[in-house]
């Protein structure tokens, strides 16, 4: 997930990506010793920052010069940001850690202004973010904890007996509904095959088989004998052109219409929208979608 599109994509930034995720990477034997003590060493070394700039007071008319002059590089280069030029007699101070939390105030302008920093280029802007959004982030912390909270409560099973509207079918697989309790109901077929390729809907150990398979198709008691190539066209498609009065709609795997069962041999489906995985170990098939993975195979429609 893009920290754009997420839920609380503050907390999901890319310059504390290593912060959130070292621990867990070097639990999973992801990270050296001394890669996590790299990052354990730099948020130590941004808190620390933290608590010293807090301390450090800097006058104002500094600050304000820095940023002037930052203002007239870039109007040479091209932009003219909105400034007003500082007052040489203004007496006030700030602590460092306060100009930085402004939306105006950076980490350079606190380094023209004569504040020493040992601390790396590269954690700079991450010190930035966190503390002009600091208000923004612990919000969105509290928020984060209290969505964590949730995910423990125990929802009564006299639920899953009521309708519930509104809820998508991977909402209430999240909510630990029985896939076989879900029904979804698609108003259009797809357009590429492509994109179940990867999910395994084969019958039997087959699935090395590339010959001319020799299939046998059971409809309304009566036998039919194919000869359907693995590489060729599906199941469906060489019934109907054999002029079999075989069911079908959509042909792309989600009516369900053309659904039948393997009674011998293996076979493979591209594609499954409608059938459930309960349906697809007992042997049903979409023959739309099907192809033999074995010389010999029998369907059986009158199962369906």
């Amino acid at each position: 997930m893009s920290p754009s599109a997420a839920e609380h994509r503050l907390l999901l930034r890319a310059d504390n990506a290593d912060e959130r995720l070292a621990e867990s990477g070097h639990a999973l034997g992801l990270l050296s010793h001394e890669q996590v003590e790299q990052v354990r060493g730099k948020i130590a070394t941004l808190a620390a920052e933290e608590r010293r700039l807090a301390r450090h007071s800097v006058r104002v008319v500094d600050l304000e010069a820095a940023r002037l002059a930052e203002s007239a590089a870039d109007e040479s280069a091209g932009s003219v940001p909105d400034i007003a030029p500082p007052s040489v007699r203004d007496p006030r101070r700030v602590s460092a850690l306060d100009w930085l939390s402004r939306p105006e105030g950076t980490y350079a302008h606190l380094v023209s202004a004569g504040v020493e920093s040992s601390m790396p280029l590269a954690w700079r802007g991450a010190l930035e973010v966190r503390v002009k959004y600091r208000g923004y982030i612990e919000r969105q912390e509290r928020t984060a904890a209290g969505a964590r909270s949730l995910e423990g409560v125990q929802l009564p099973a006299t639920l899953w007996d009521t309708e519930l509207n509104g809820l998508s079918s991977e909402a209430l697989e999240k909510l630990g509904v029985e896939k076989k309790r879900l029904h979804v109901e698609l108003f259009n077929t797809p357009v590429s095959t492509e994109a179940k390729k990867e999910t395994d809907h084969s019958h039997g150990s087959g699935g090395s088989f590339t010959g001319v398979a020799d299939v046998k198709v059971i409809m309304d008691g009566r036998e039919h004998e194919l000869k359907i190539p693995a590489k060729g066209d599906a199941v469906l498609d060489v019934a109907l052109d054999a002029g079999l009065d075989v069911p079908y709609a959509c042909k792309g795997a989600v009516c369900c219409t053309c659904k039948a069962r393997v009674v011998e041999g293996q076979v493979e489906m591209e594609m499954n929208y409608a059938l459930t995985d309960e349906e697809v170990a007992d042997g049903y098939v979409l023959t739309c979608q099907t192809h033999p993975r074995s010389q010999r195979v029998v369907i059986d429609y009158d199962q369906h």
